[in-house]
């Protein structure tokens, strides 16, 4: 074999070779792929970026809210609700549109936490929905009371808001509004001019049965 077939031959292999790479590419991209196929490259991509994680909330340590940054210096949020149900979240924008319920920085973070603390990851897949039912239903209960507070006070402000004195006086339901400088003597005054009009209901009445029979 001559040189000129050697050179040929390595250009074709490593057309061959480079063909390959693109298809490979195209079928991880390819619309006919199933979403089991989409997960599992998010999953590779995210063994091999290999983002800094950090646990926002450490008493927590497998369902919390984590900090993932990326290589390229982006920084999301992915937070862990089930791992039974495989629910879920992160700010990224793929998470939002891929339809899958999972992305590369949600991958990173179960990665890392099944390394880590792989016992409390496998009792936390194992017991599946009804540990995440207890679970819920335990922050539920610790949140309810804050929620309502807040709730309350939503709803206290806007009536305020909506309902003041200045327009209750302007809608005629209250006739004058007494700073509390003057509170004291105008309750006084009012006492006297309500035993006034009293007095002189009392004699008026008095008058009628004194009048001719």
């Amino acid at each position: 074999m001559n040189g000129t077939d050697q050179k040929r031959e390595k250009m074709q292999a490593g057309r061959n070779d480079s063909d390959g790479e693109i298809a490979r590419l195209t079928r991880a991209y390819d619309w006919r792929t199933t979403d089991q196929d989409e997960i599992r490259l998010r999953q590779q991509r995210a063994r091999e970026e290999q983002p800094t994680i950090r646990n926002l909330e450490p008493v927590h340590r497998i369902f919390s809210q984590f900090e993932v940054r990326s290589p390229s210096g982006m920084t999301y949020l992915v937070e862990l609700r089930s791992l039974a149900g495989r629910i879920f979240s992160c700010t990224c924008t793929d998470f939002r549109i891929n339809g899958l319920g999972t992305c590369k920085h949600v991958e990173a973070v179960l990665l890392n936490l099944e390394t880590r603390f792989s016992k409390i990851f496998a009792e936390a897949v194992e017991n599946g929905a009804h540990a995440d039912a207890a679970r819920l239903r335990a922050e539920l209960t610790s949140v309810r009371p804050a929620v309502r507070s807040e709730k309350l006070g939503q709803v206290a402000d806007e009536f305020d808001n909506r309902h003041s004195i200045e327009r209750a006086r302007s809608m005629g339901s209250v006739h004058t509004i007494v700073p509390a400088t003057r509170l004291r003597p105008y309750l006084a005054d009012a006492v006297q001019r309500g035993i006034h009009r009293t007095l002189i209901a009392l004699a008026e009445r008095h008058g009628e049965h004194d009048g001719p029979r």
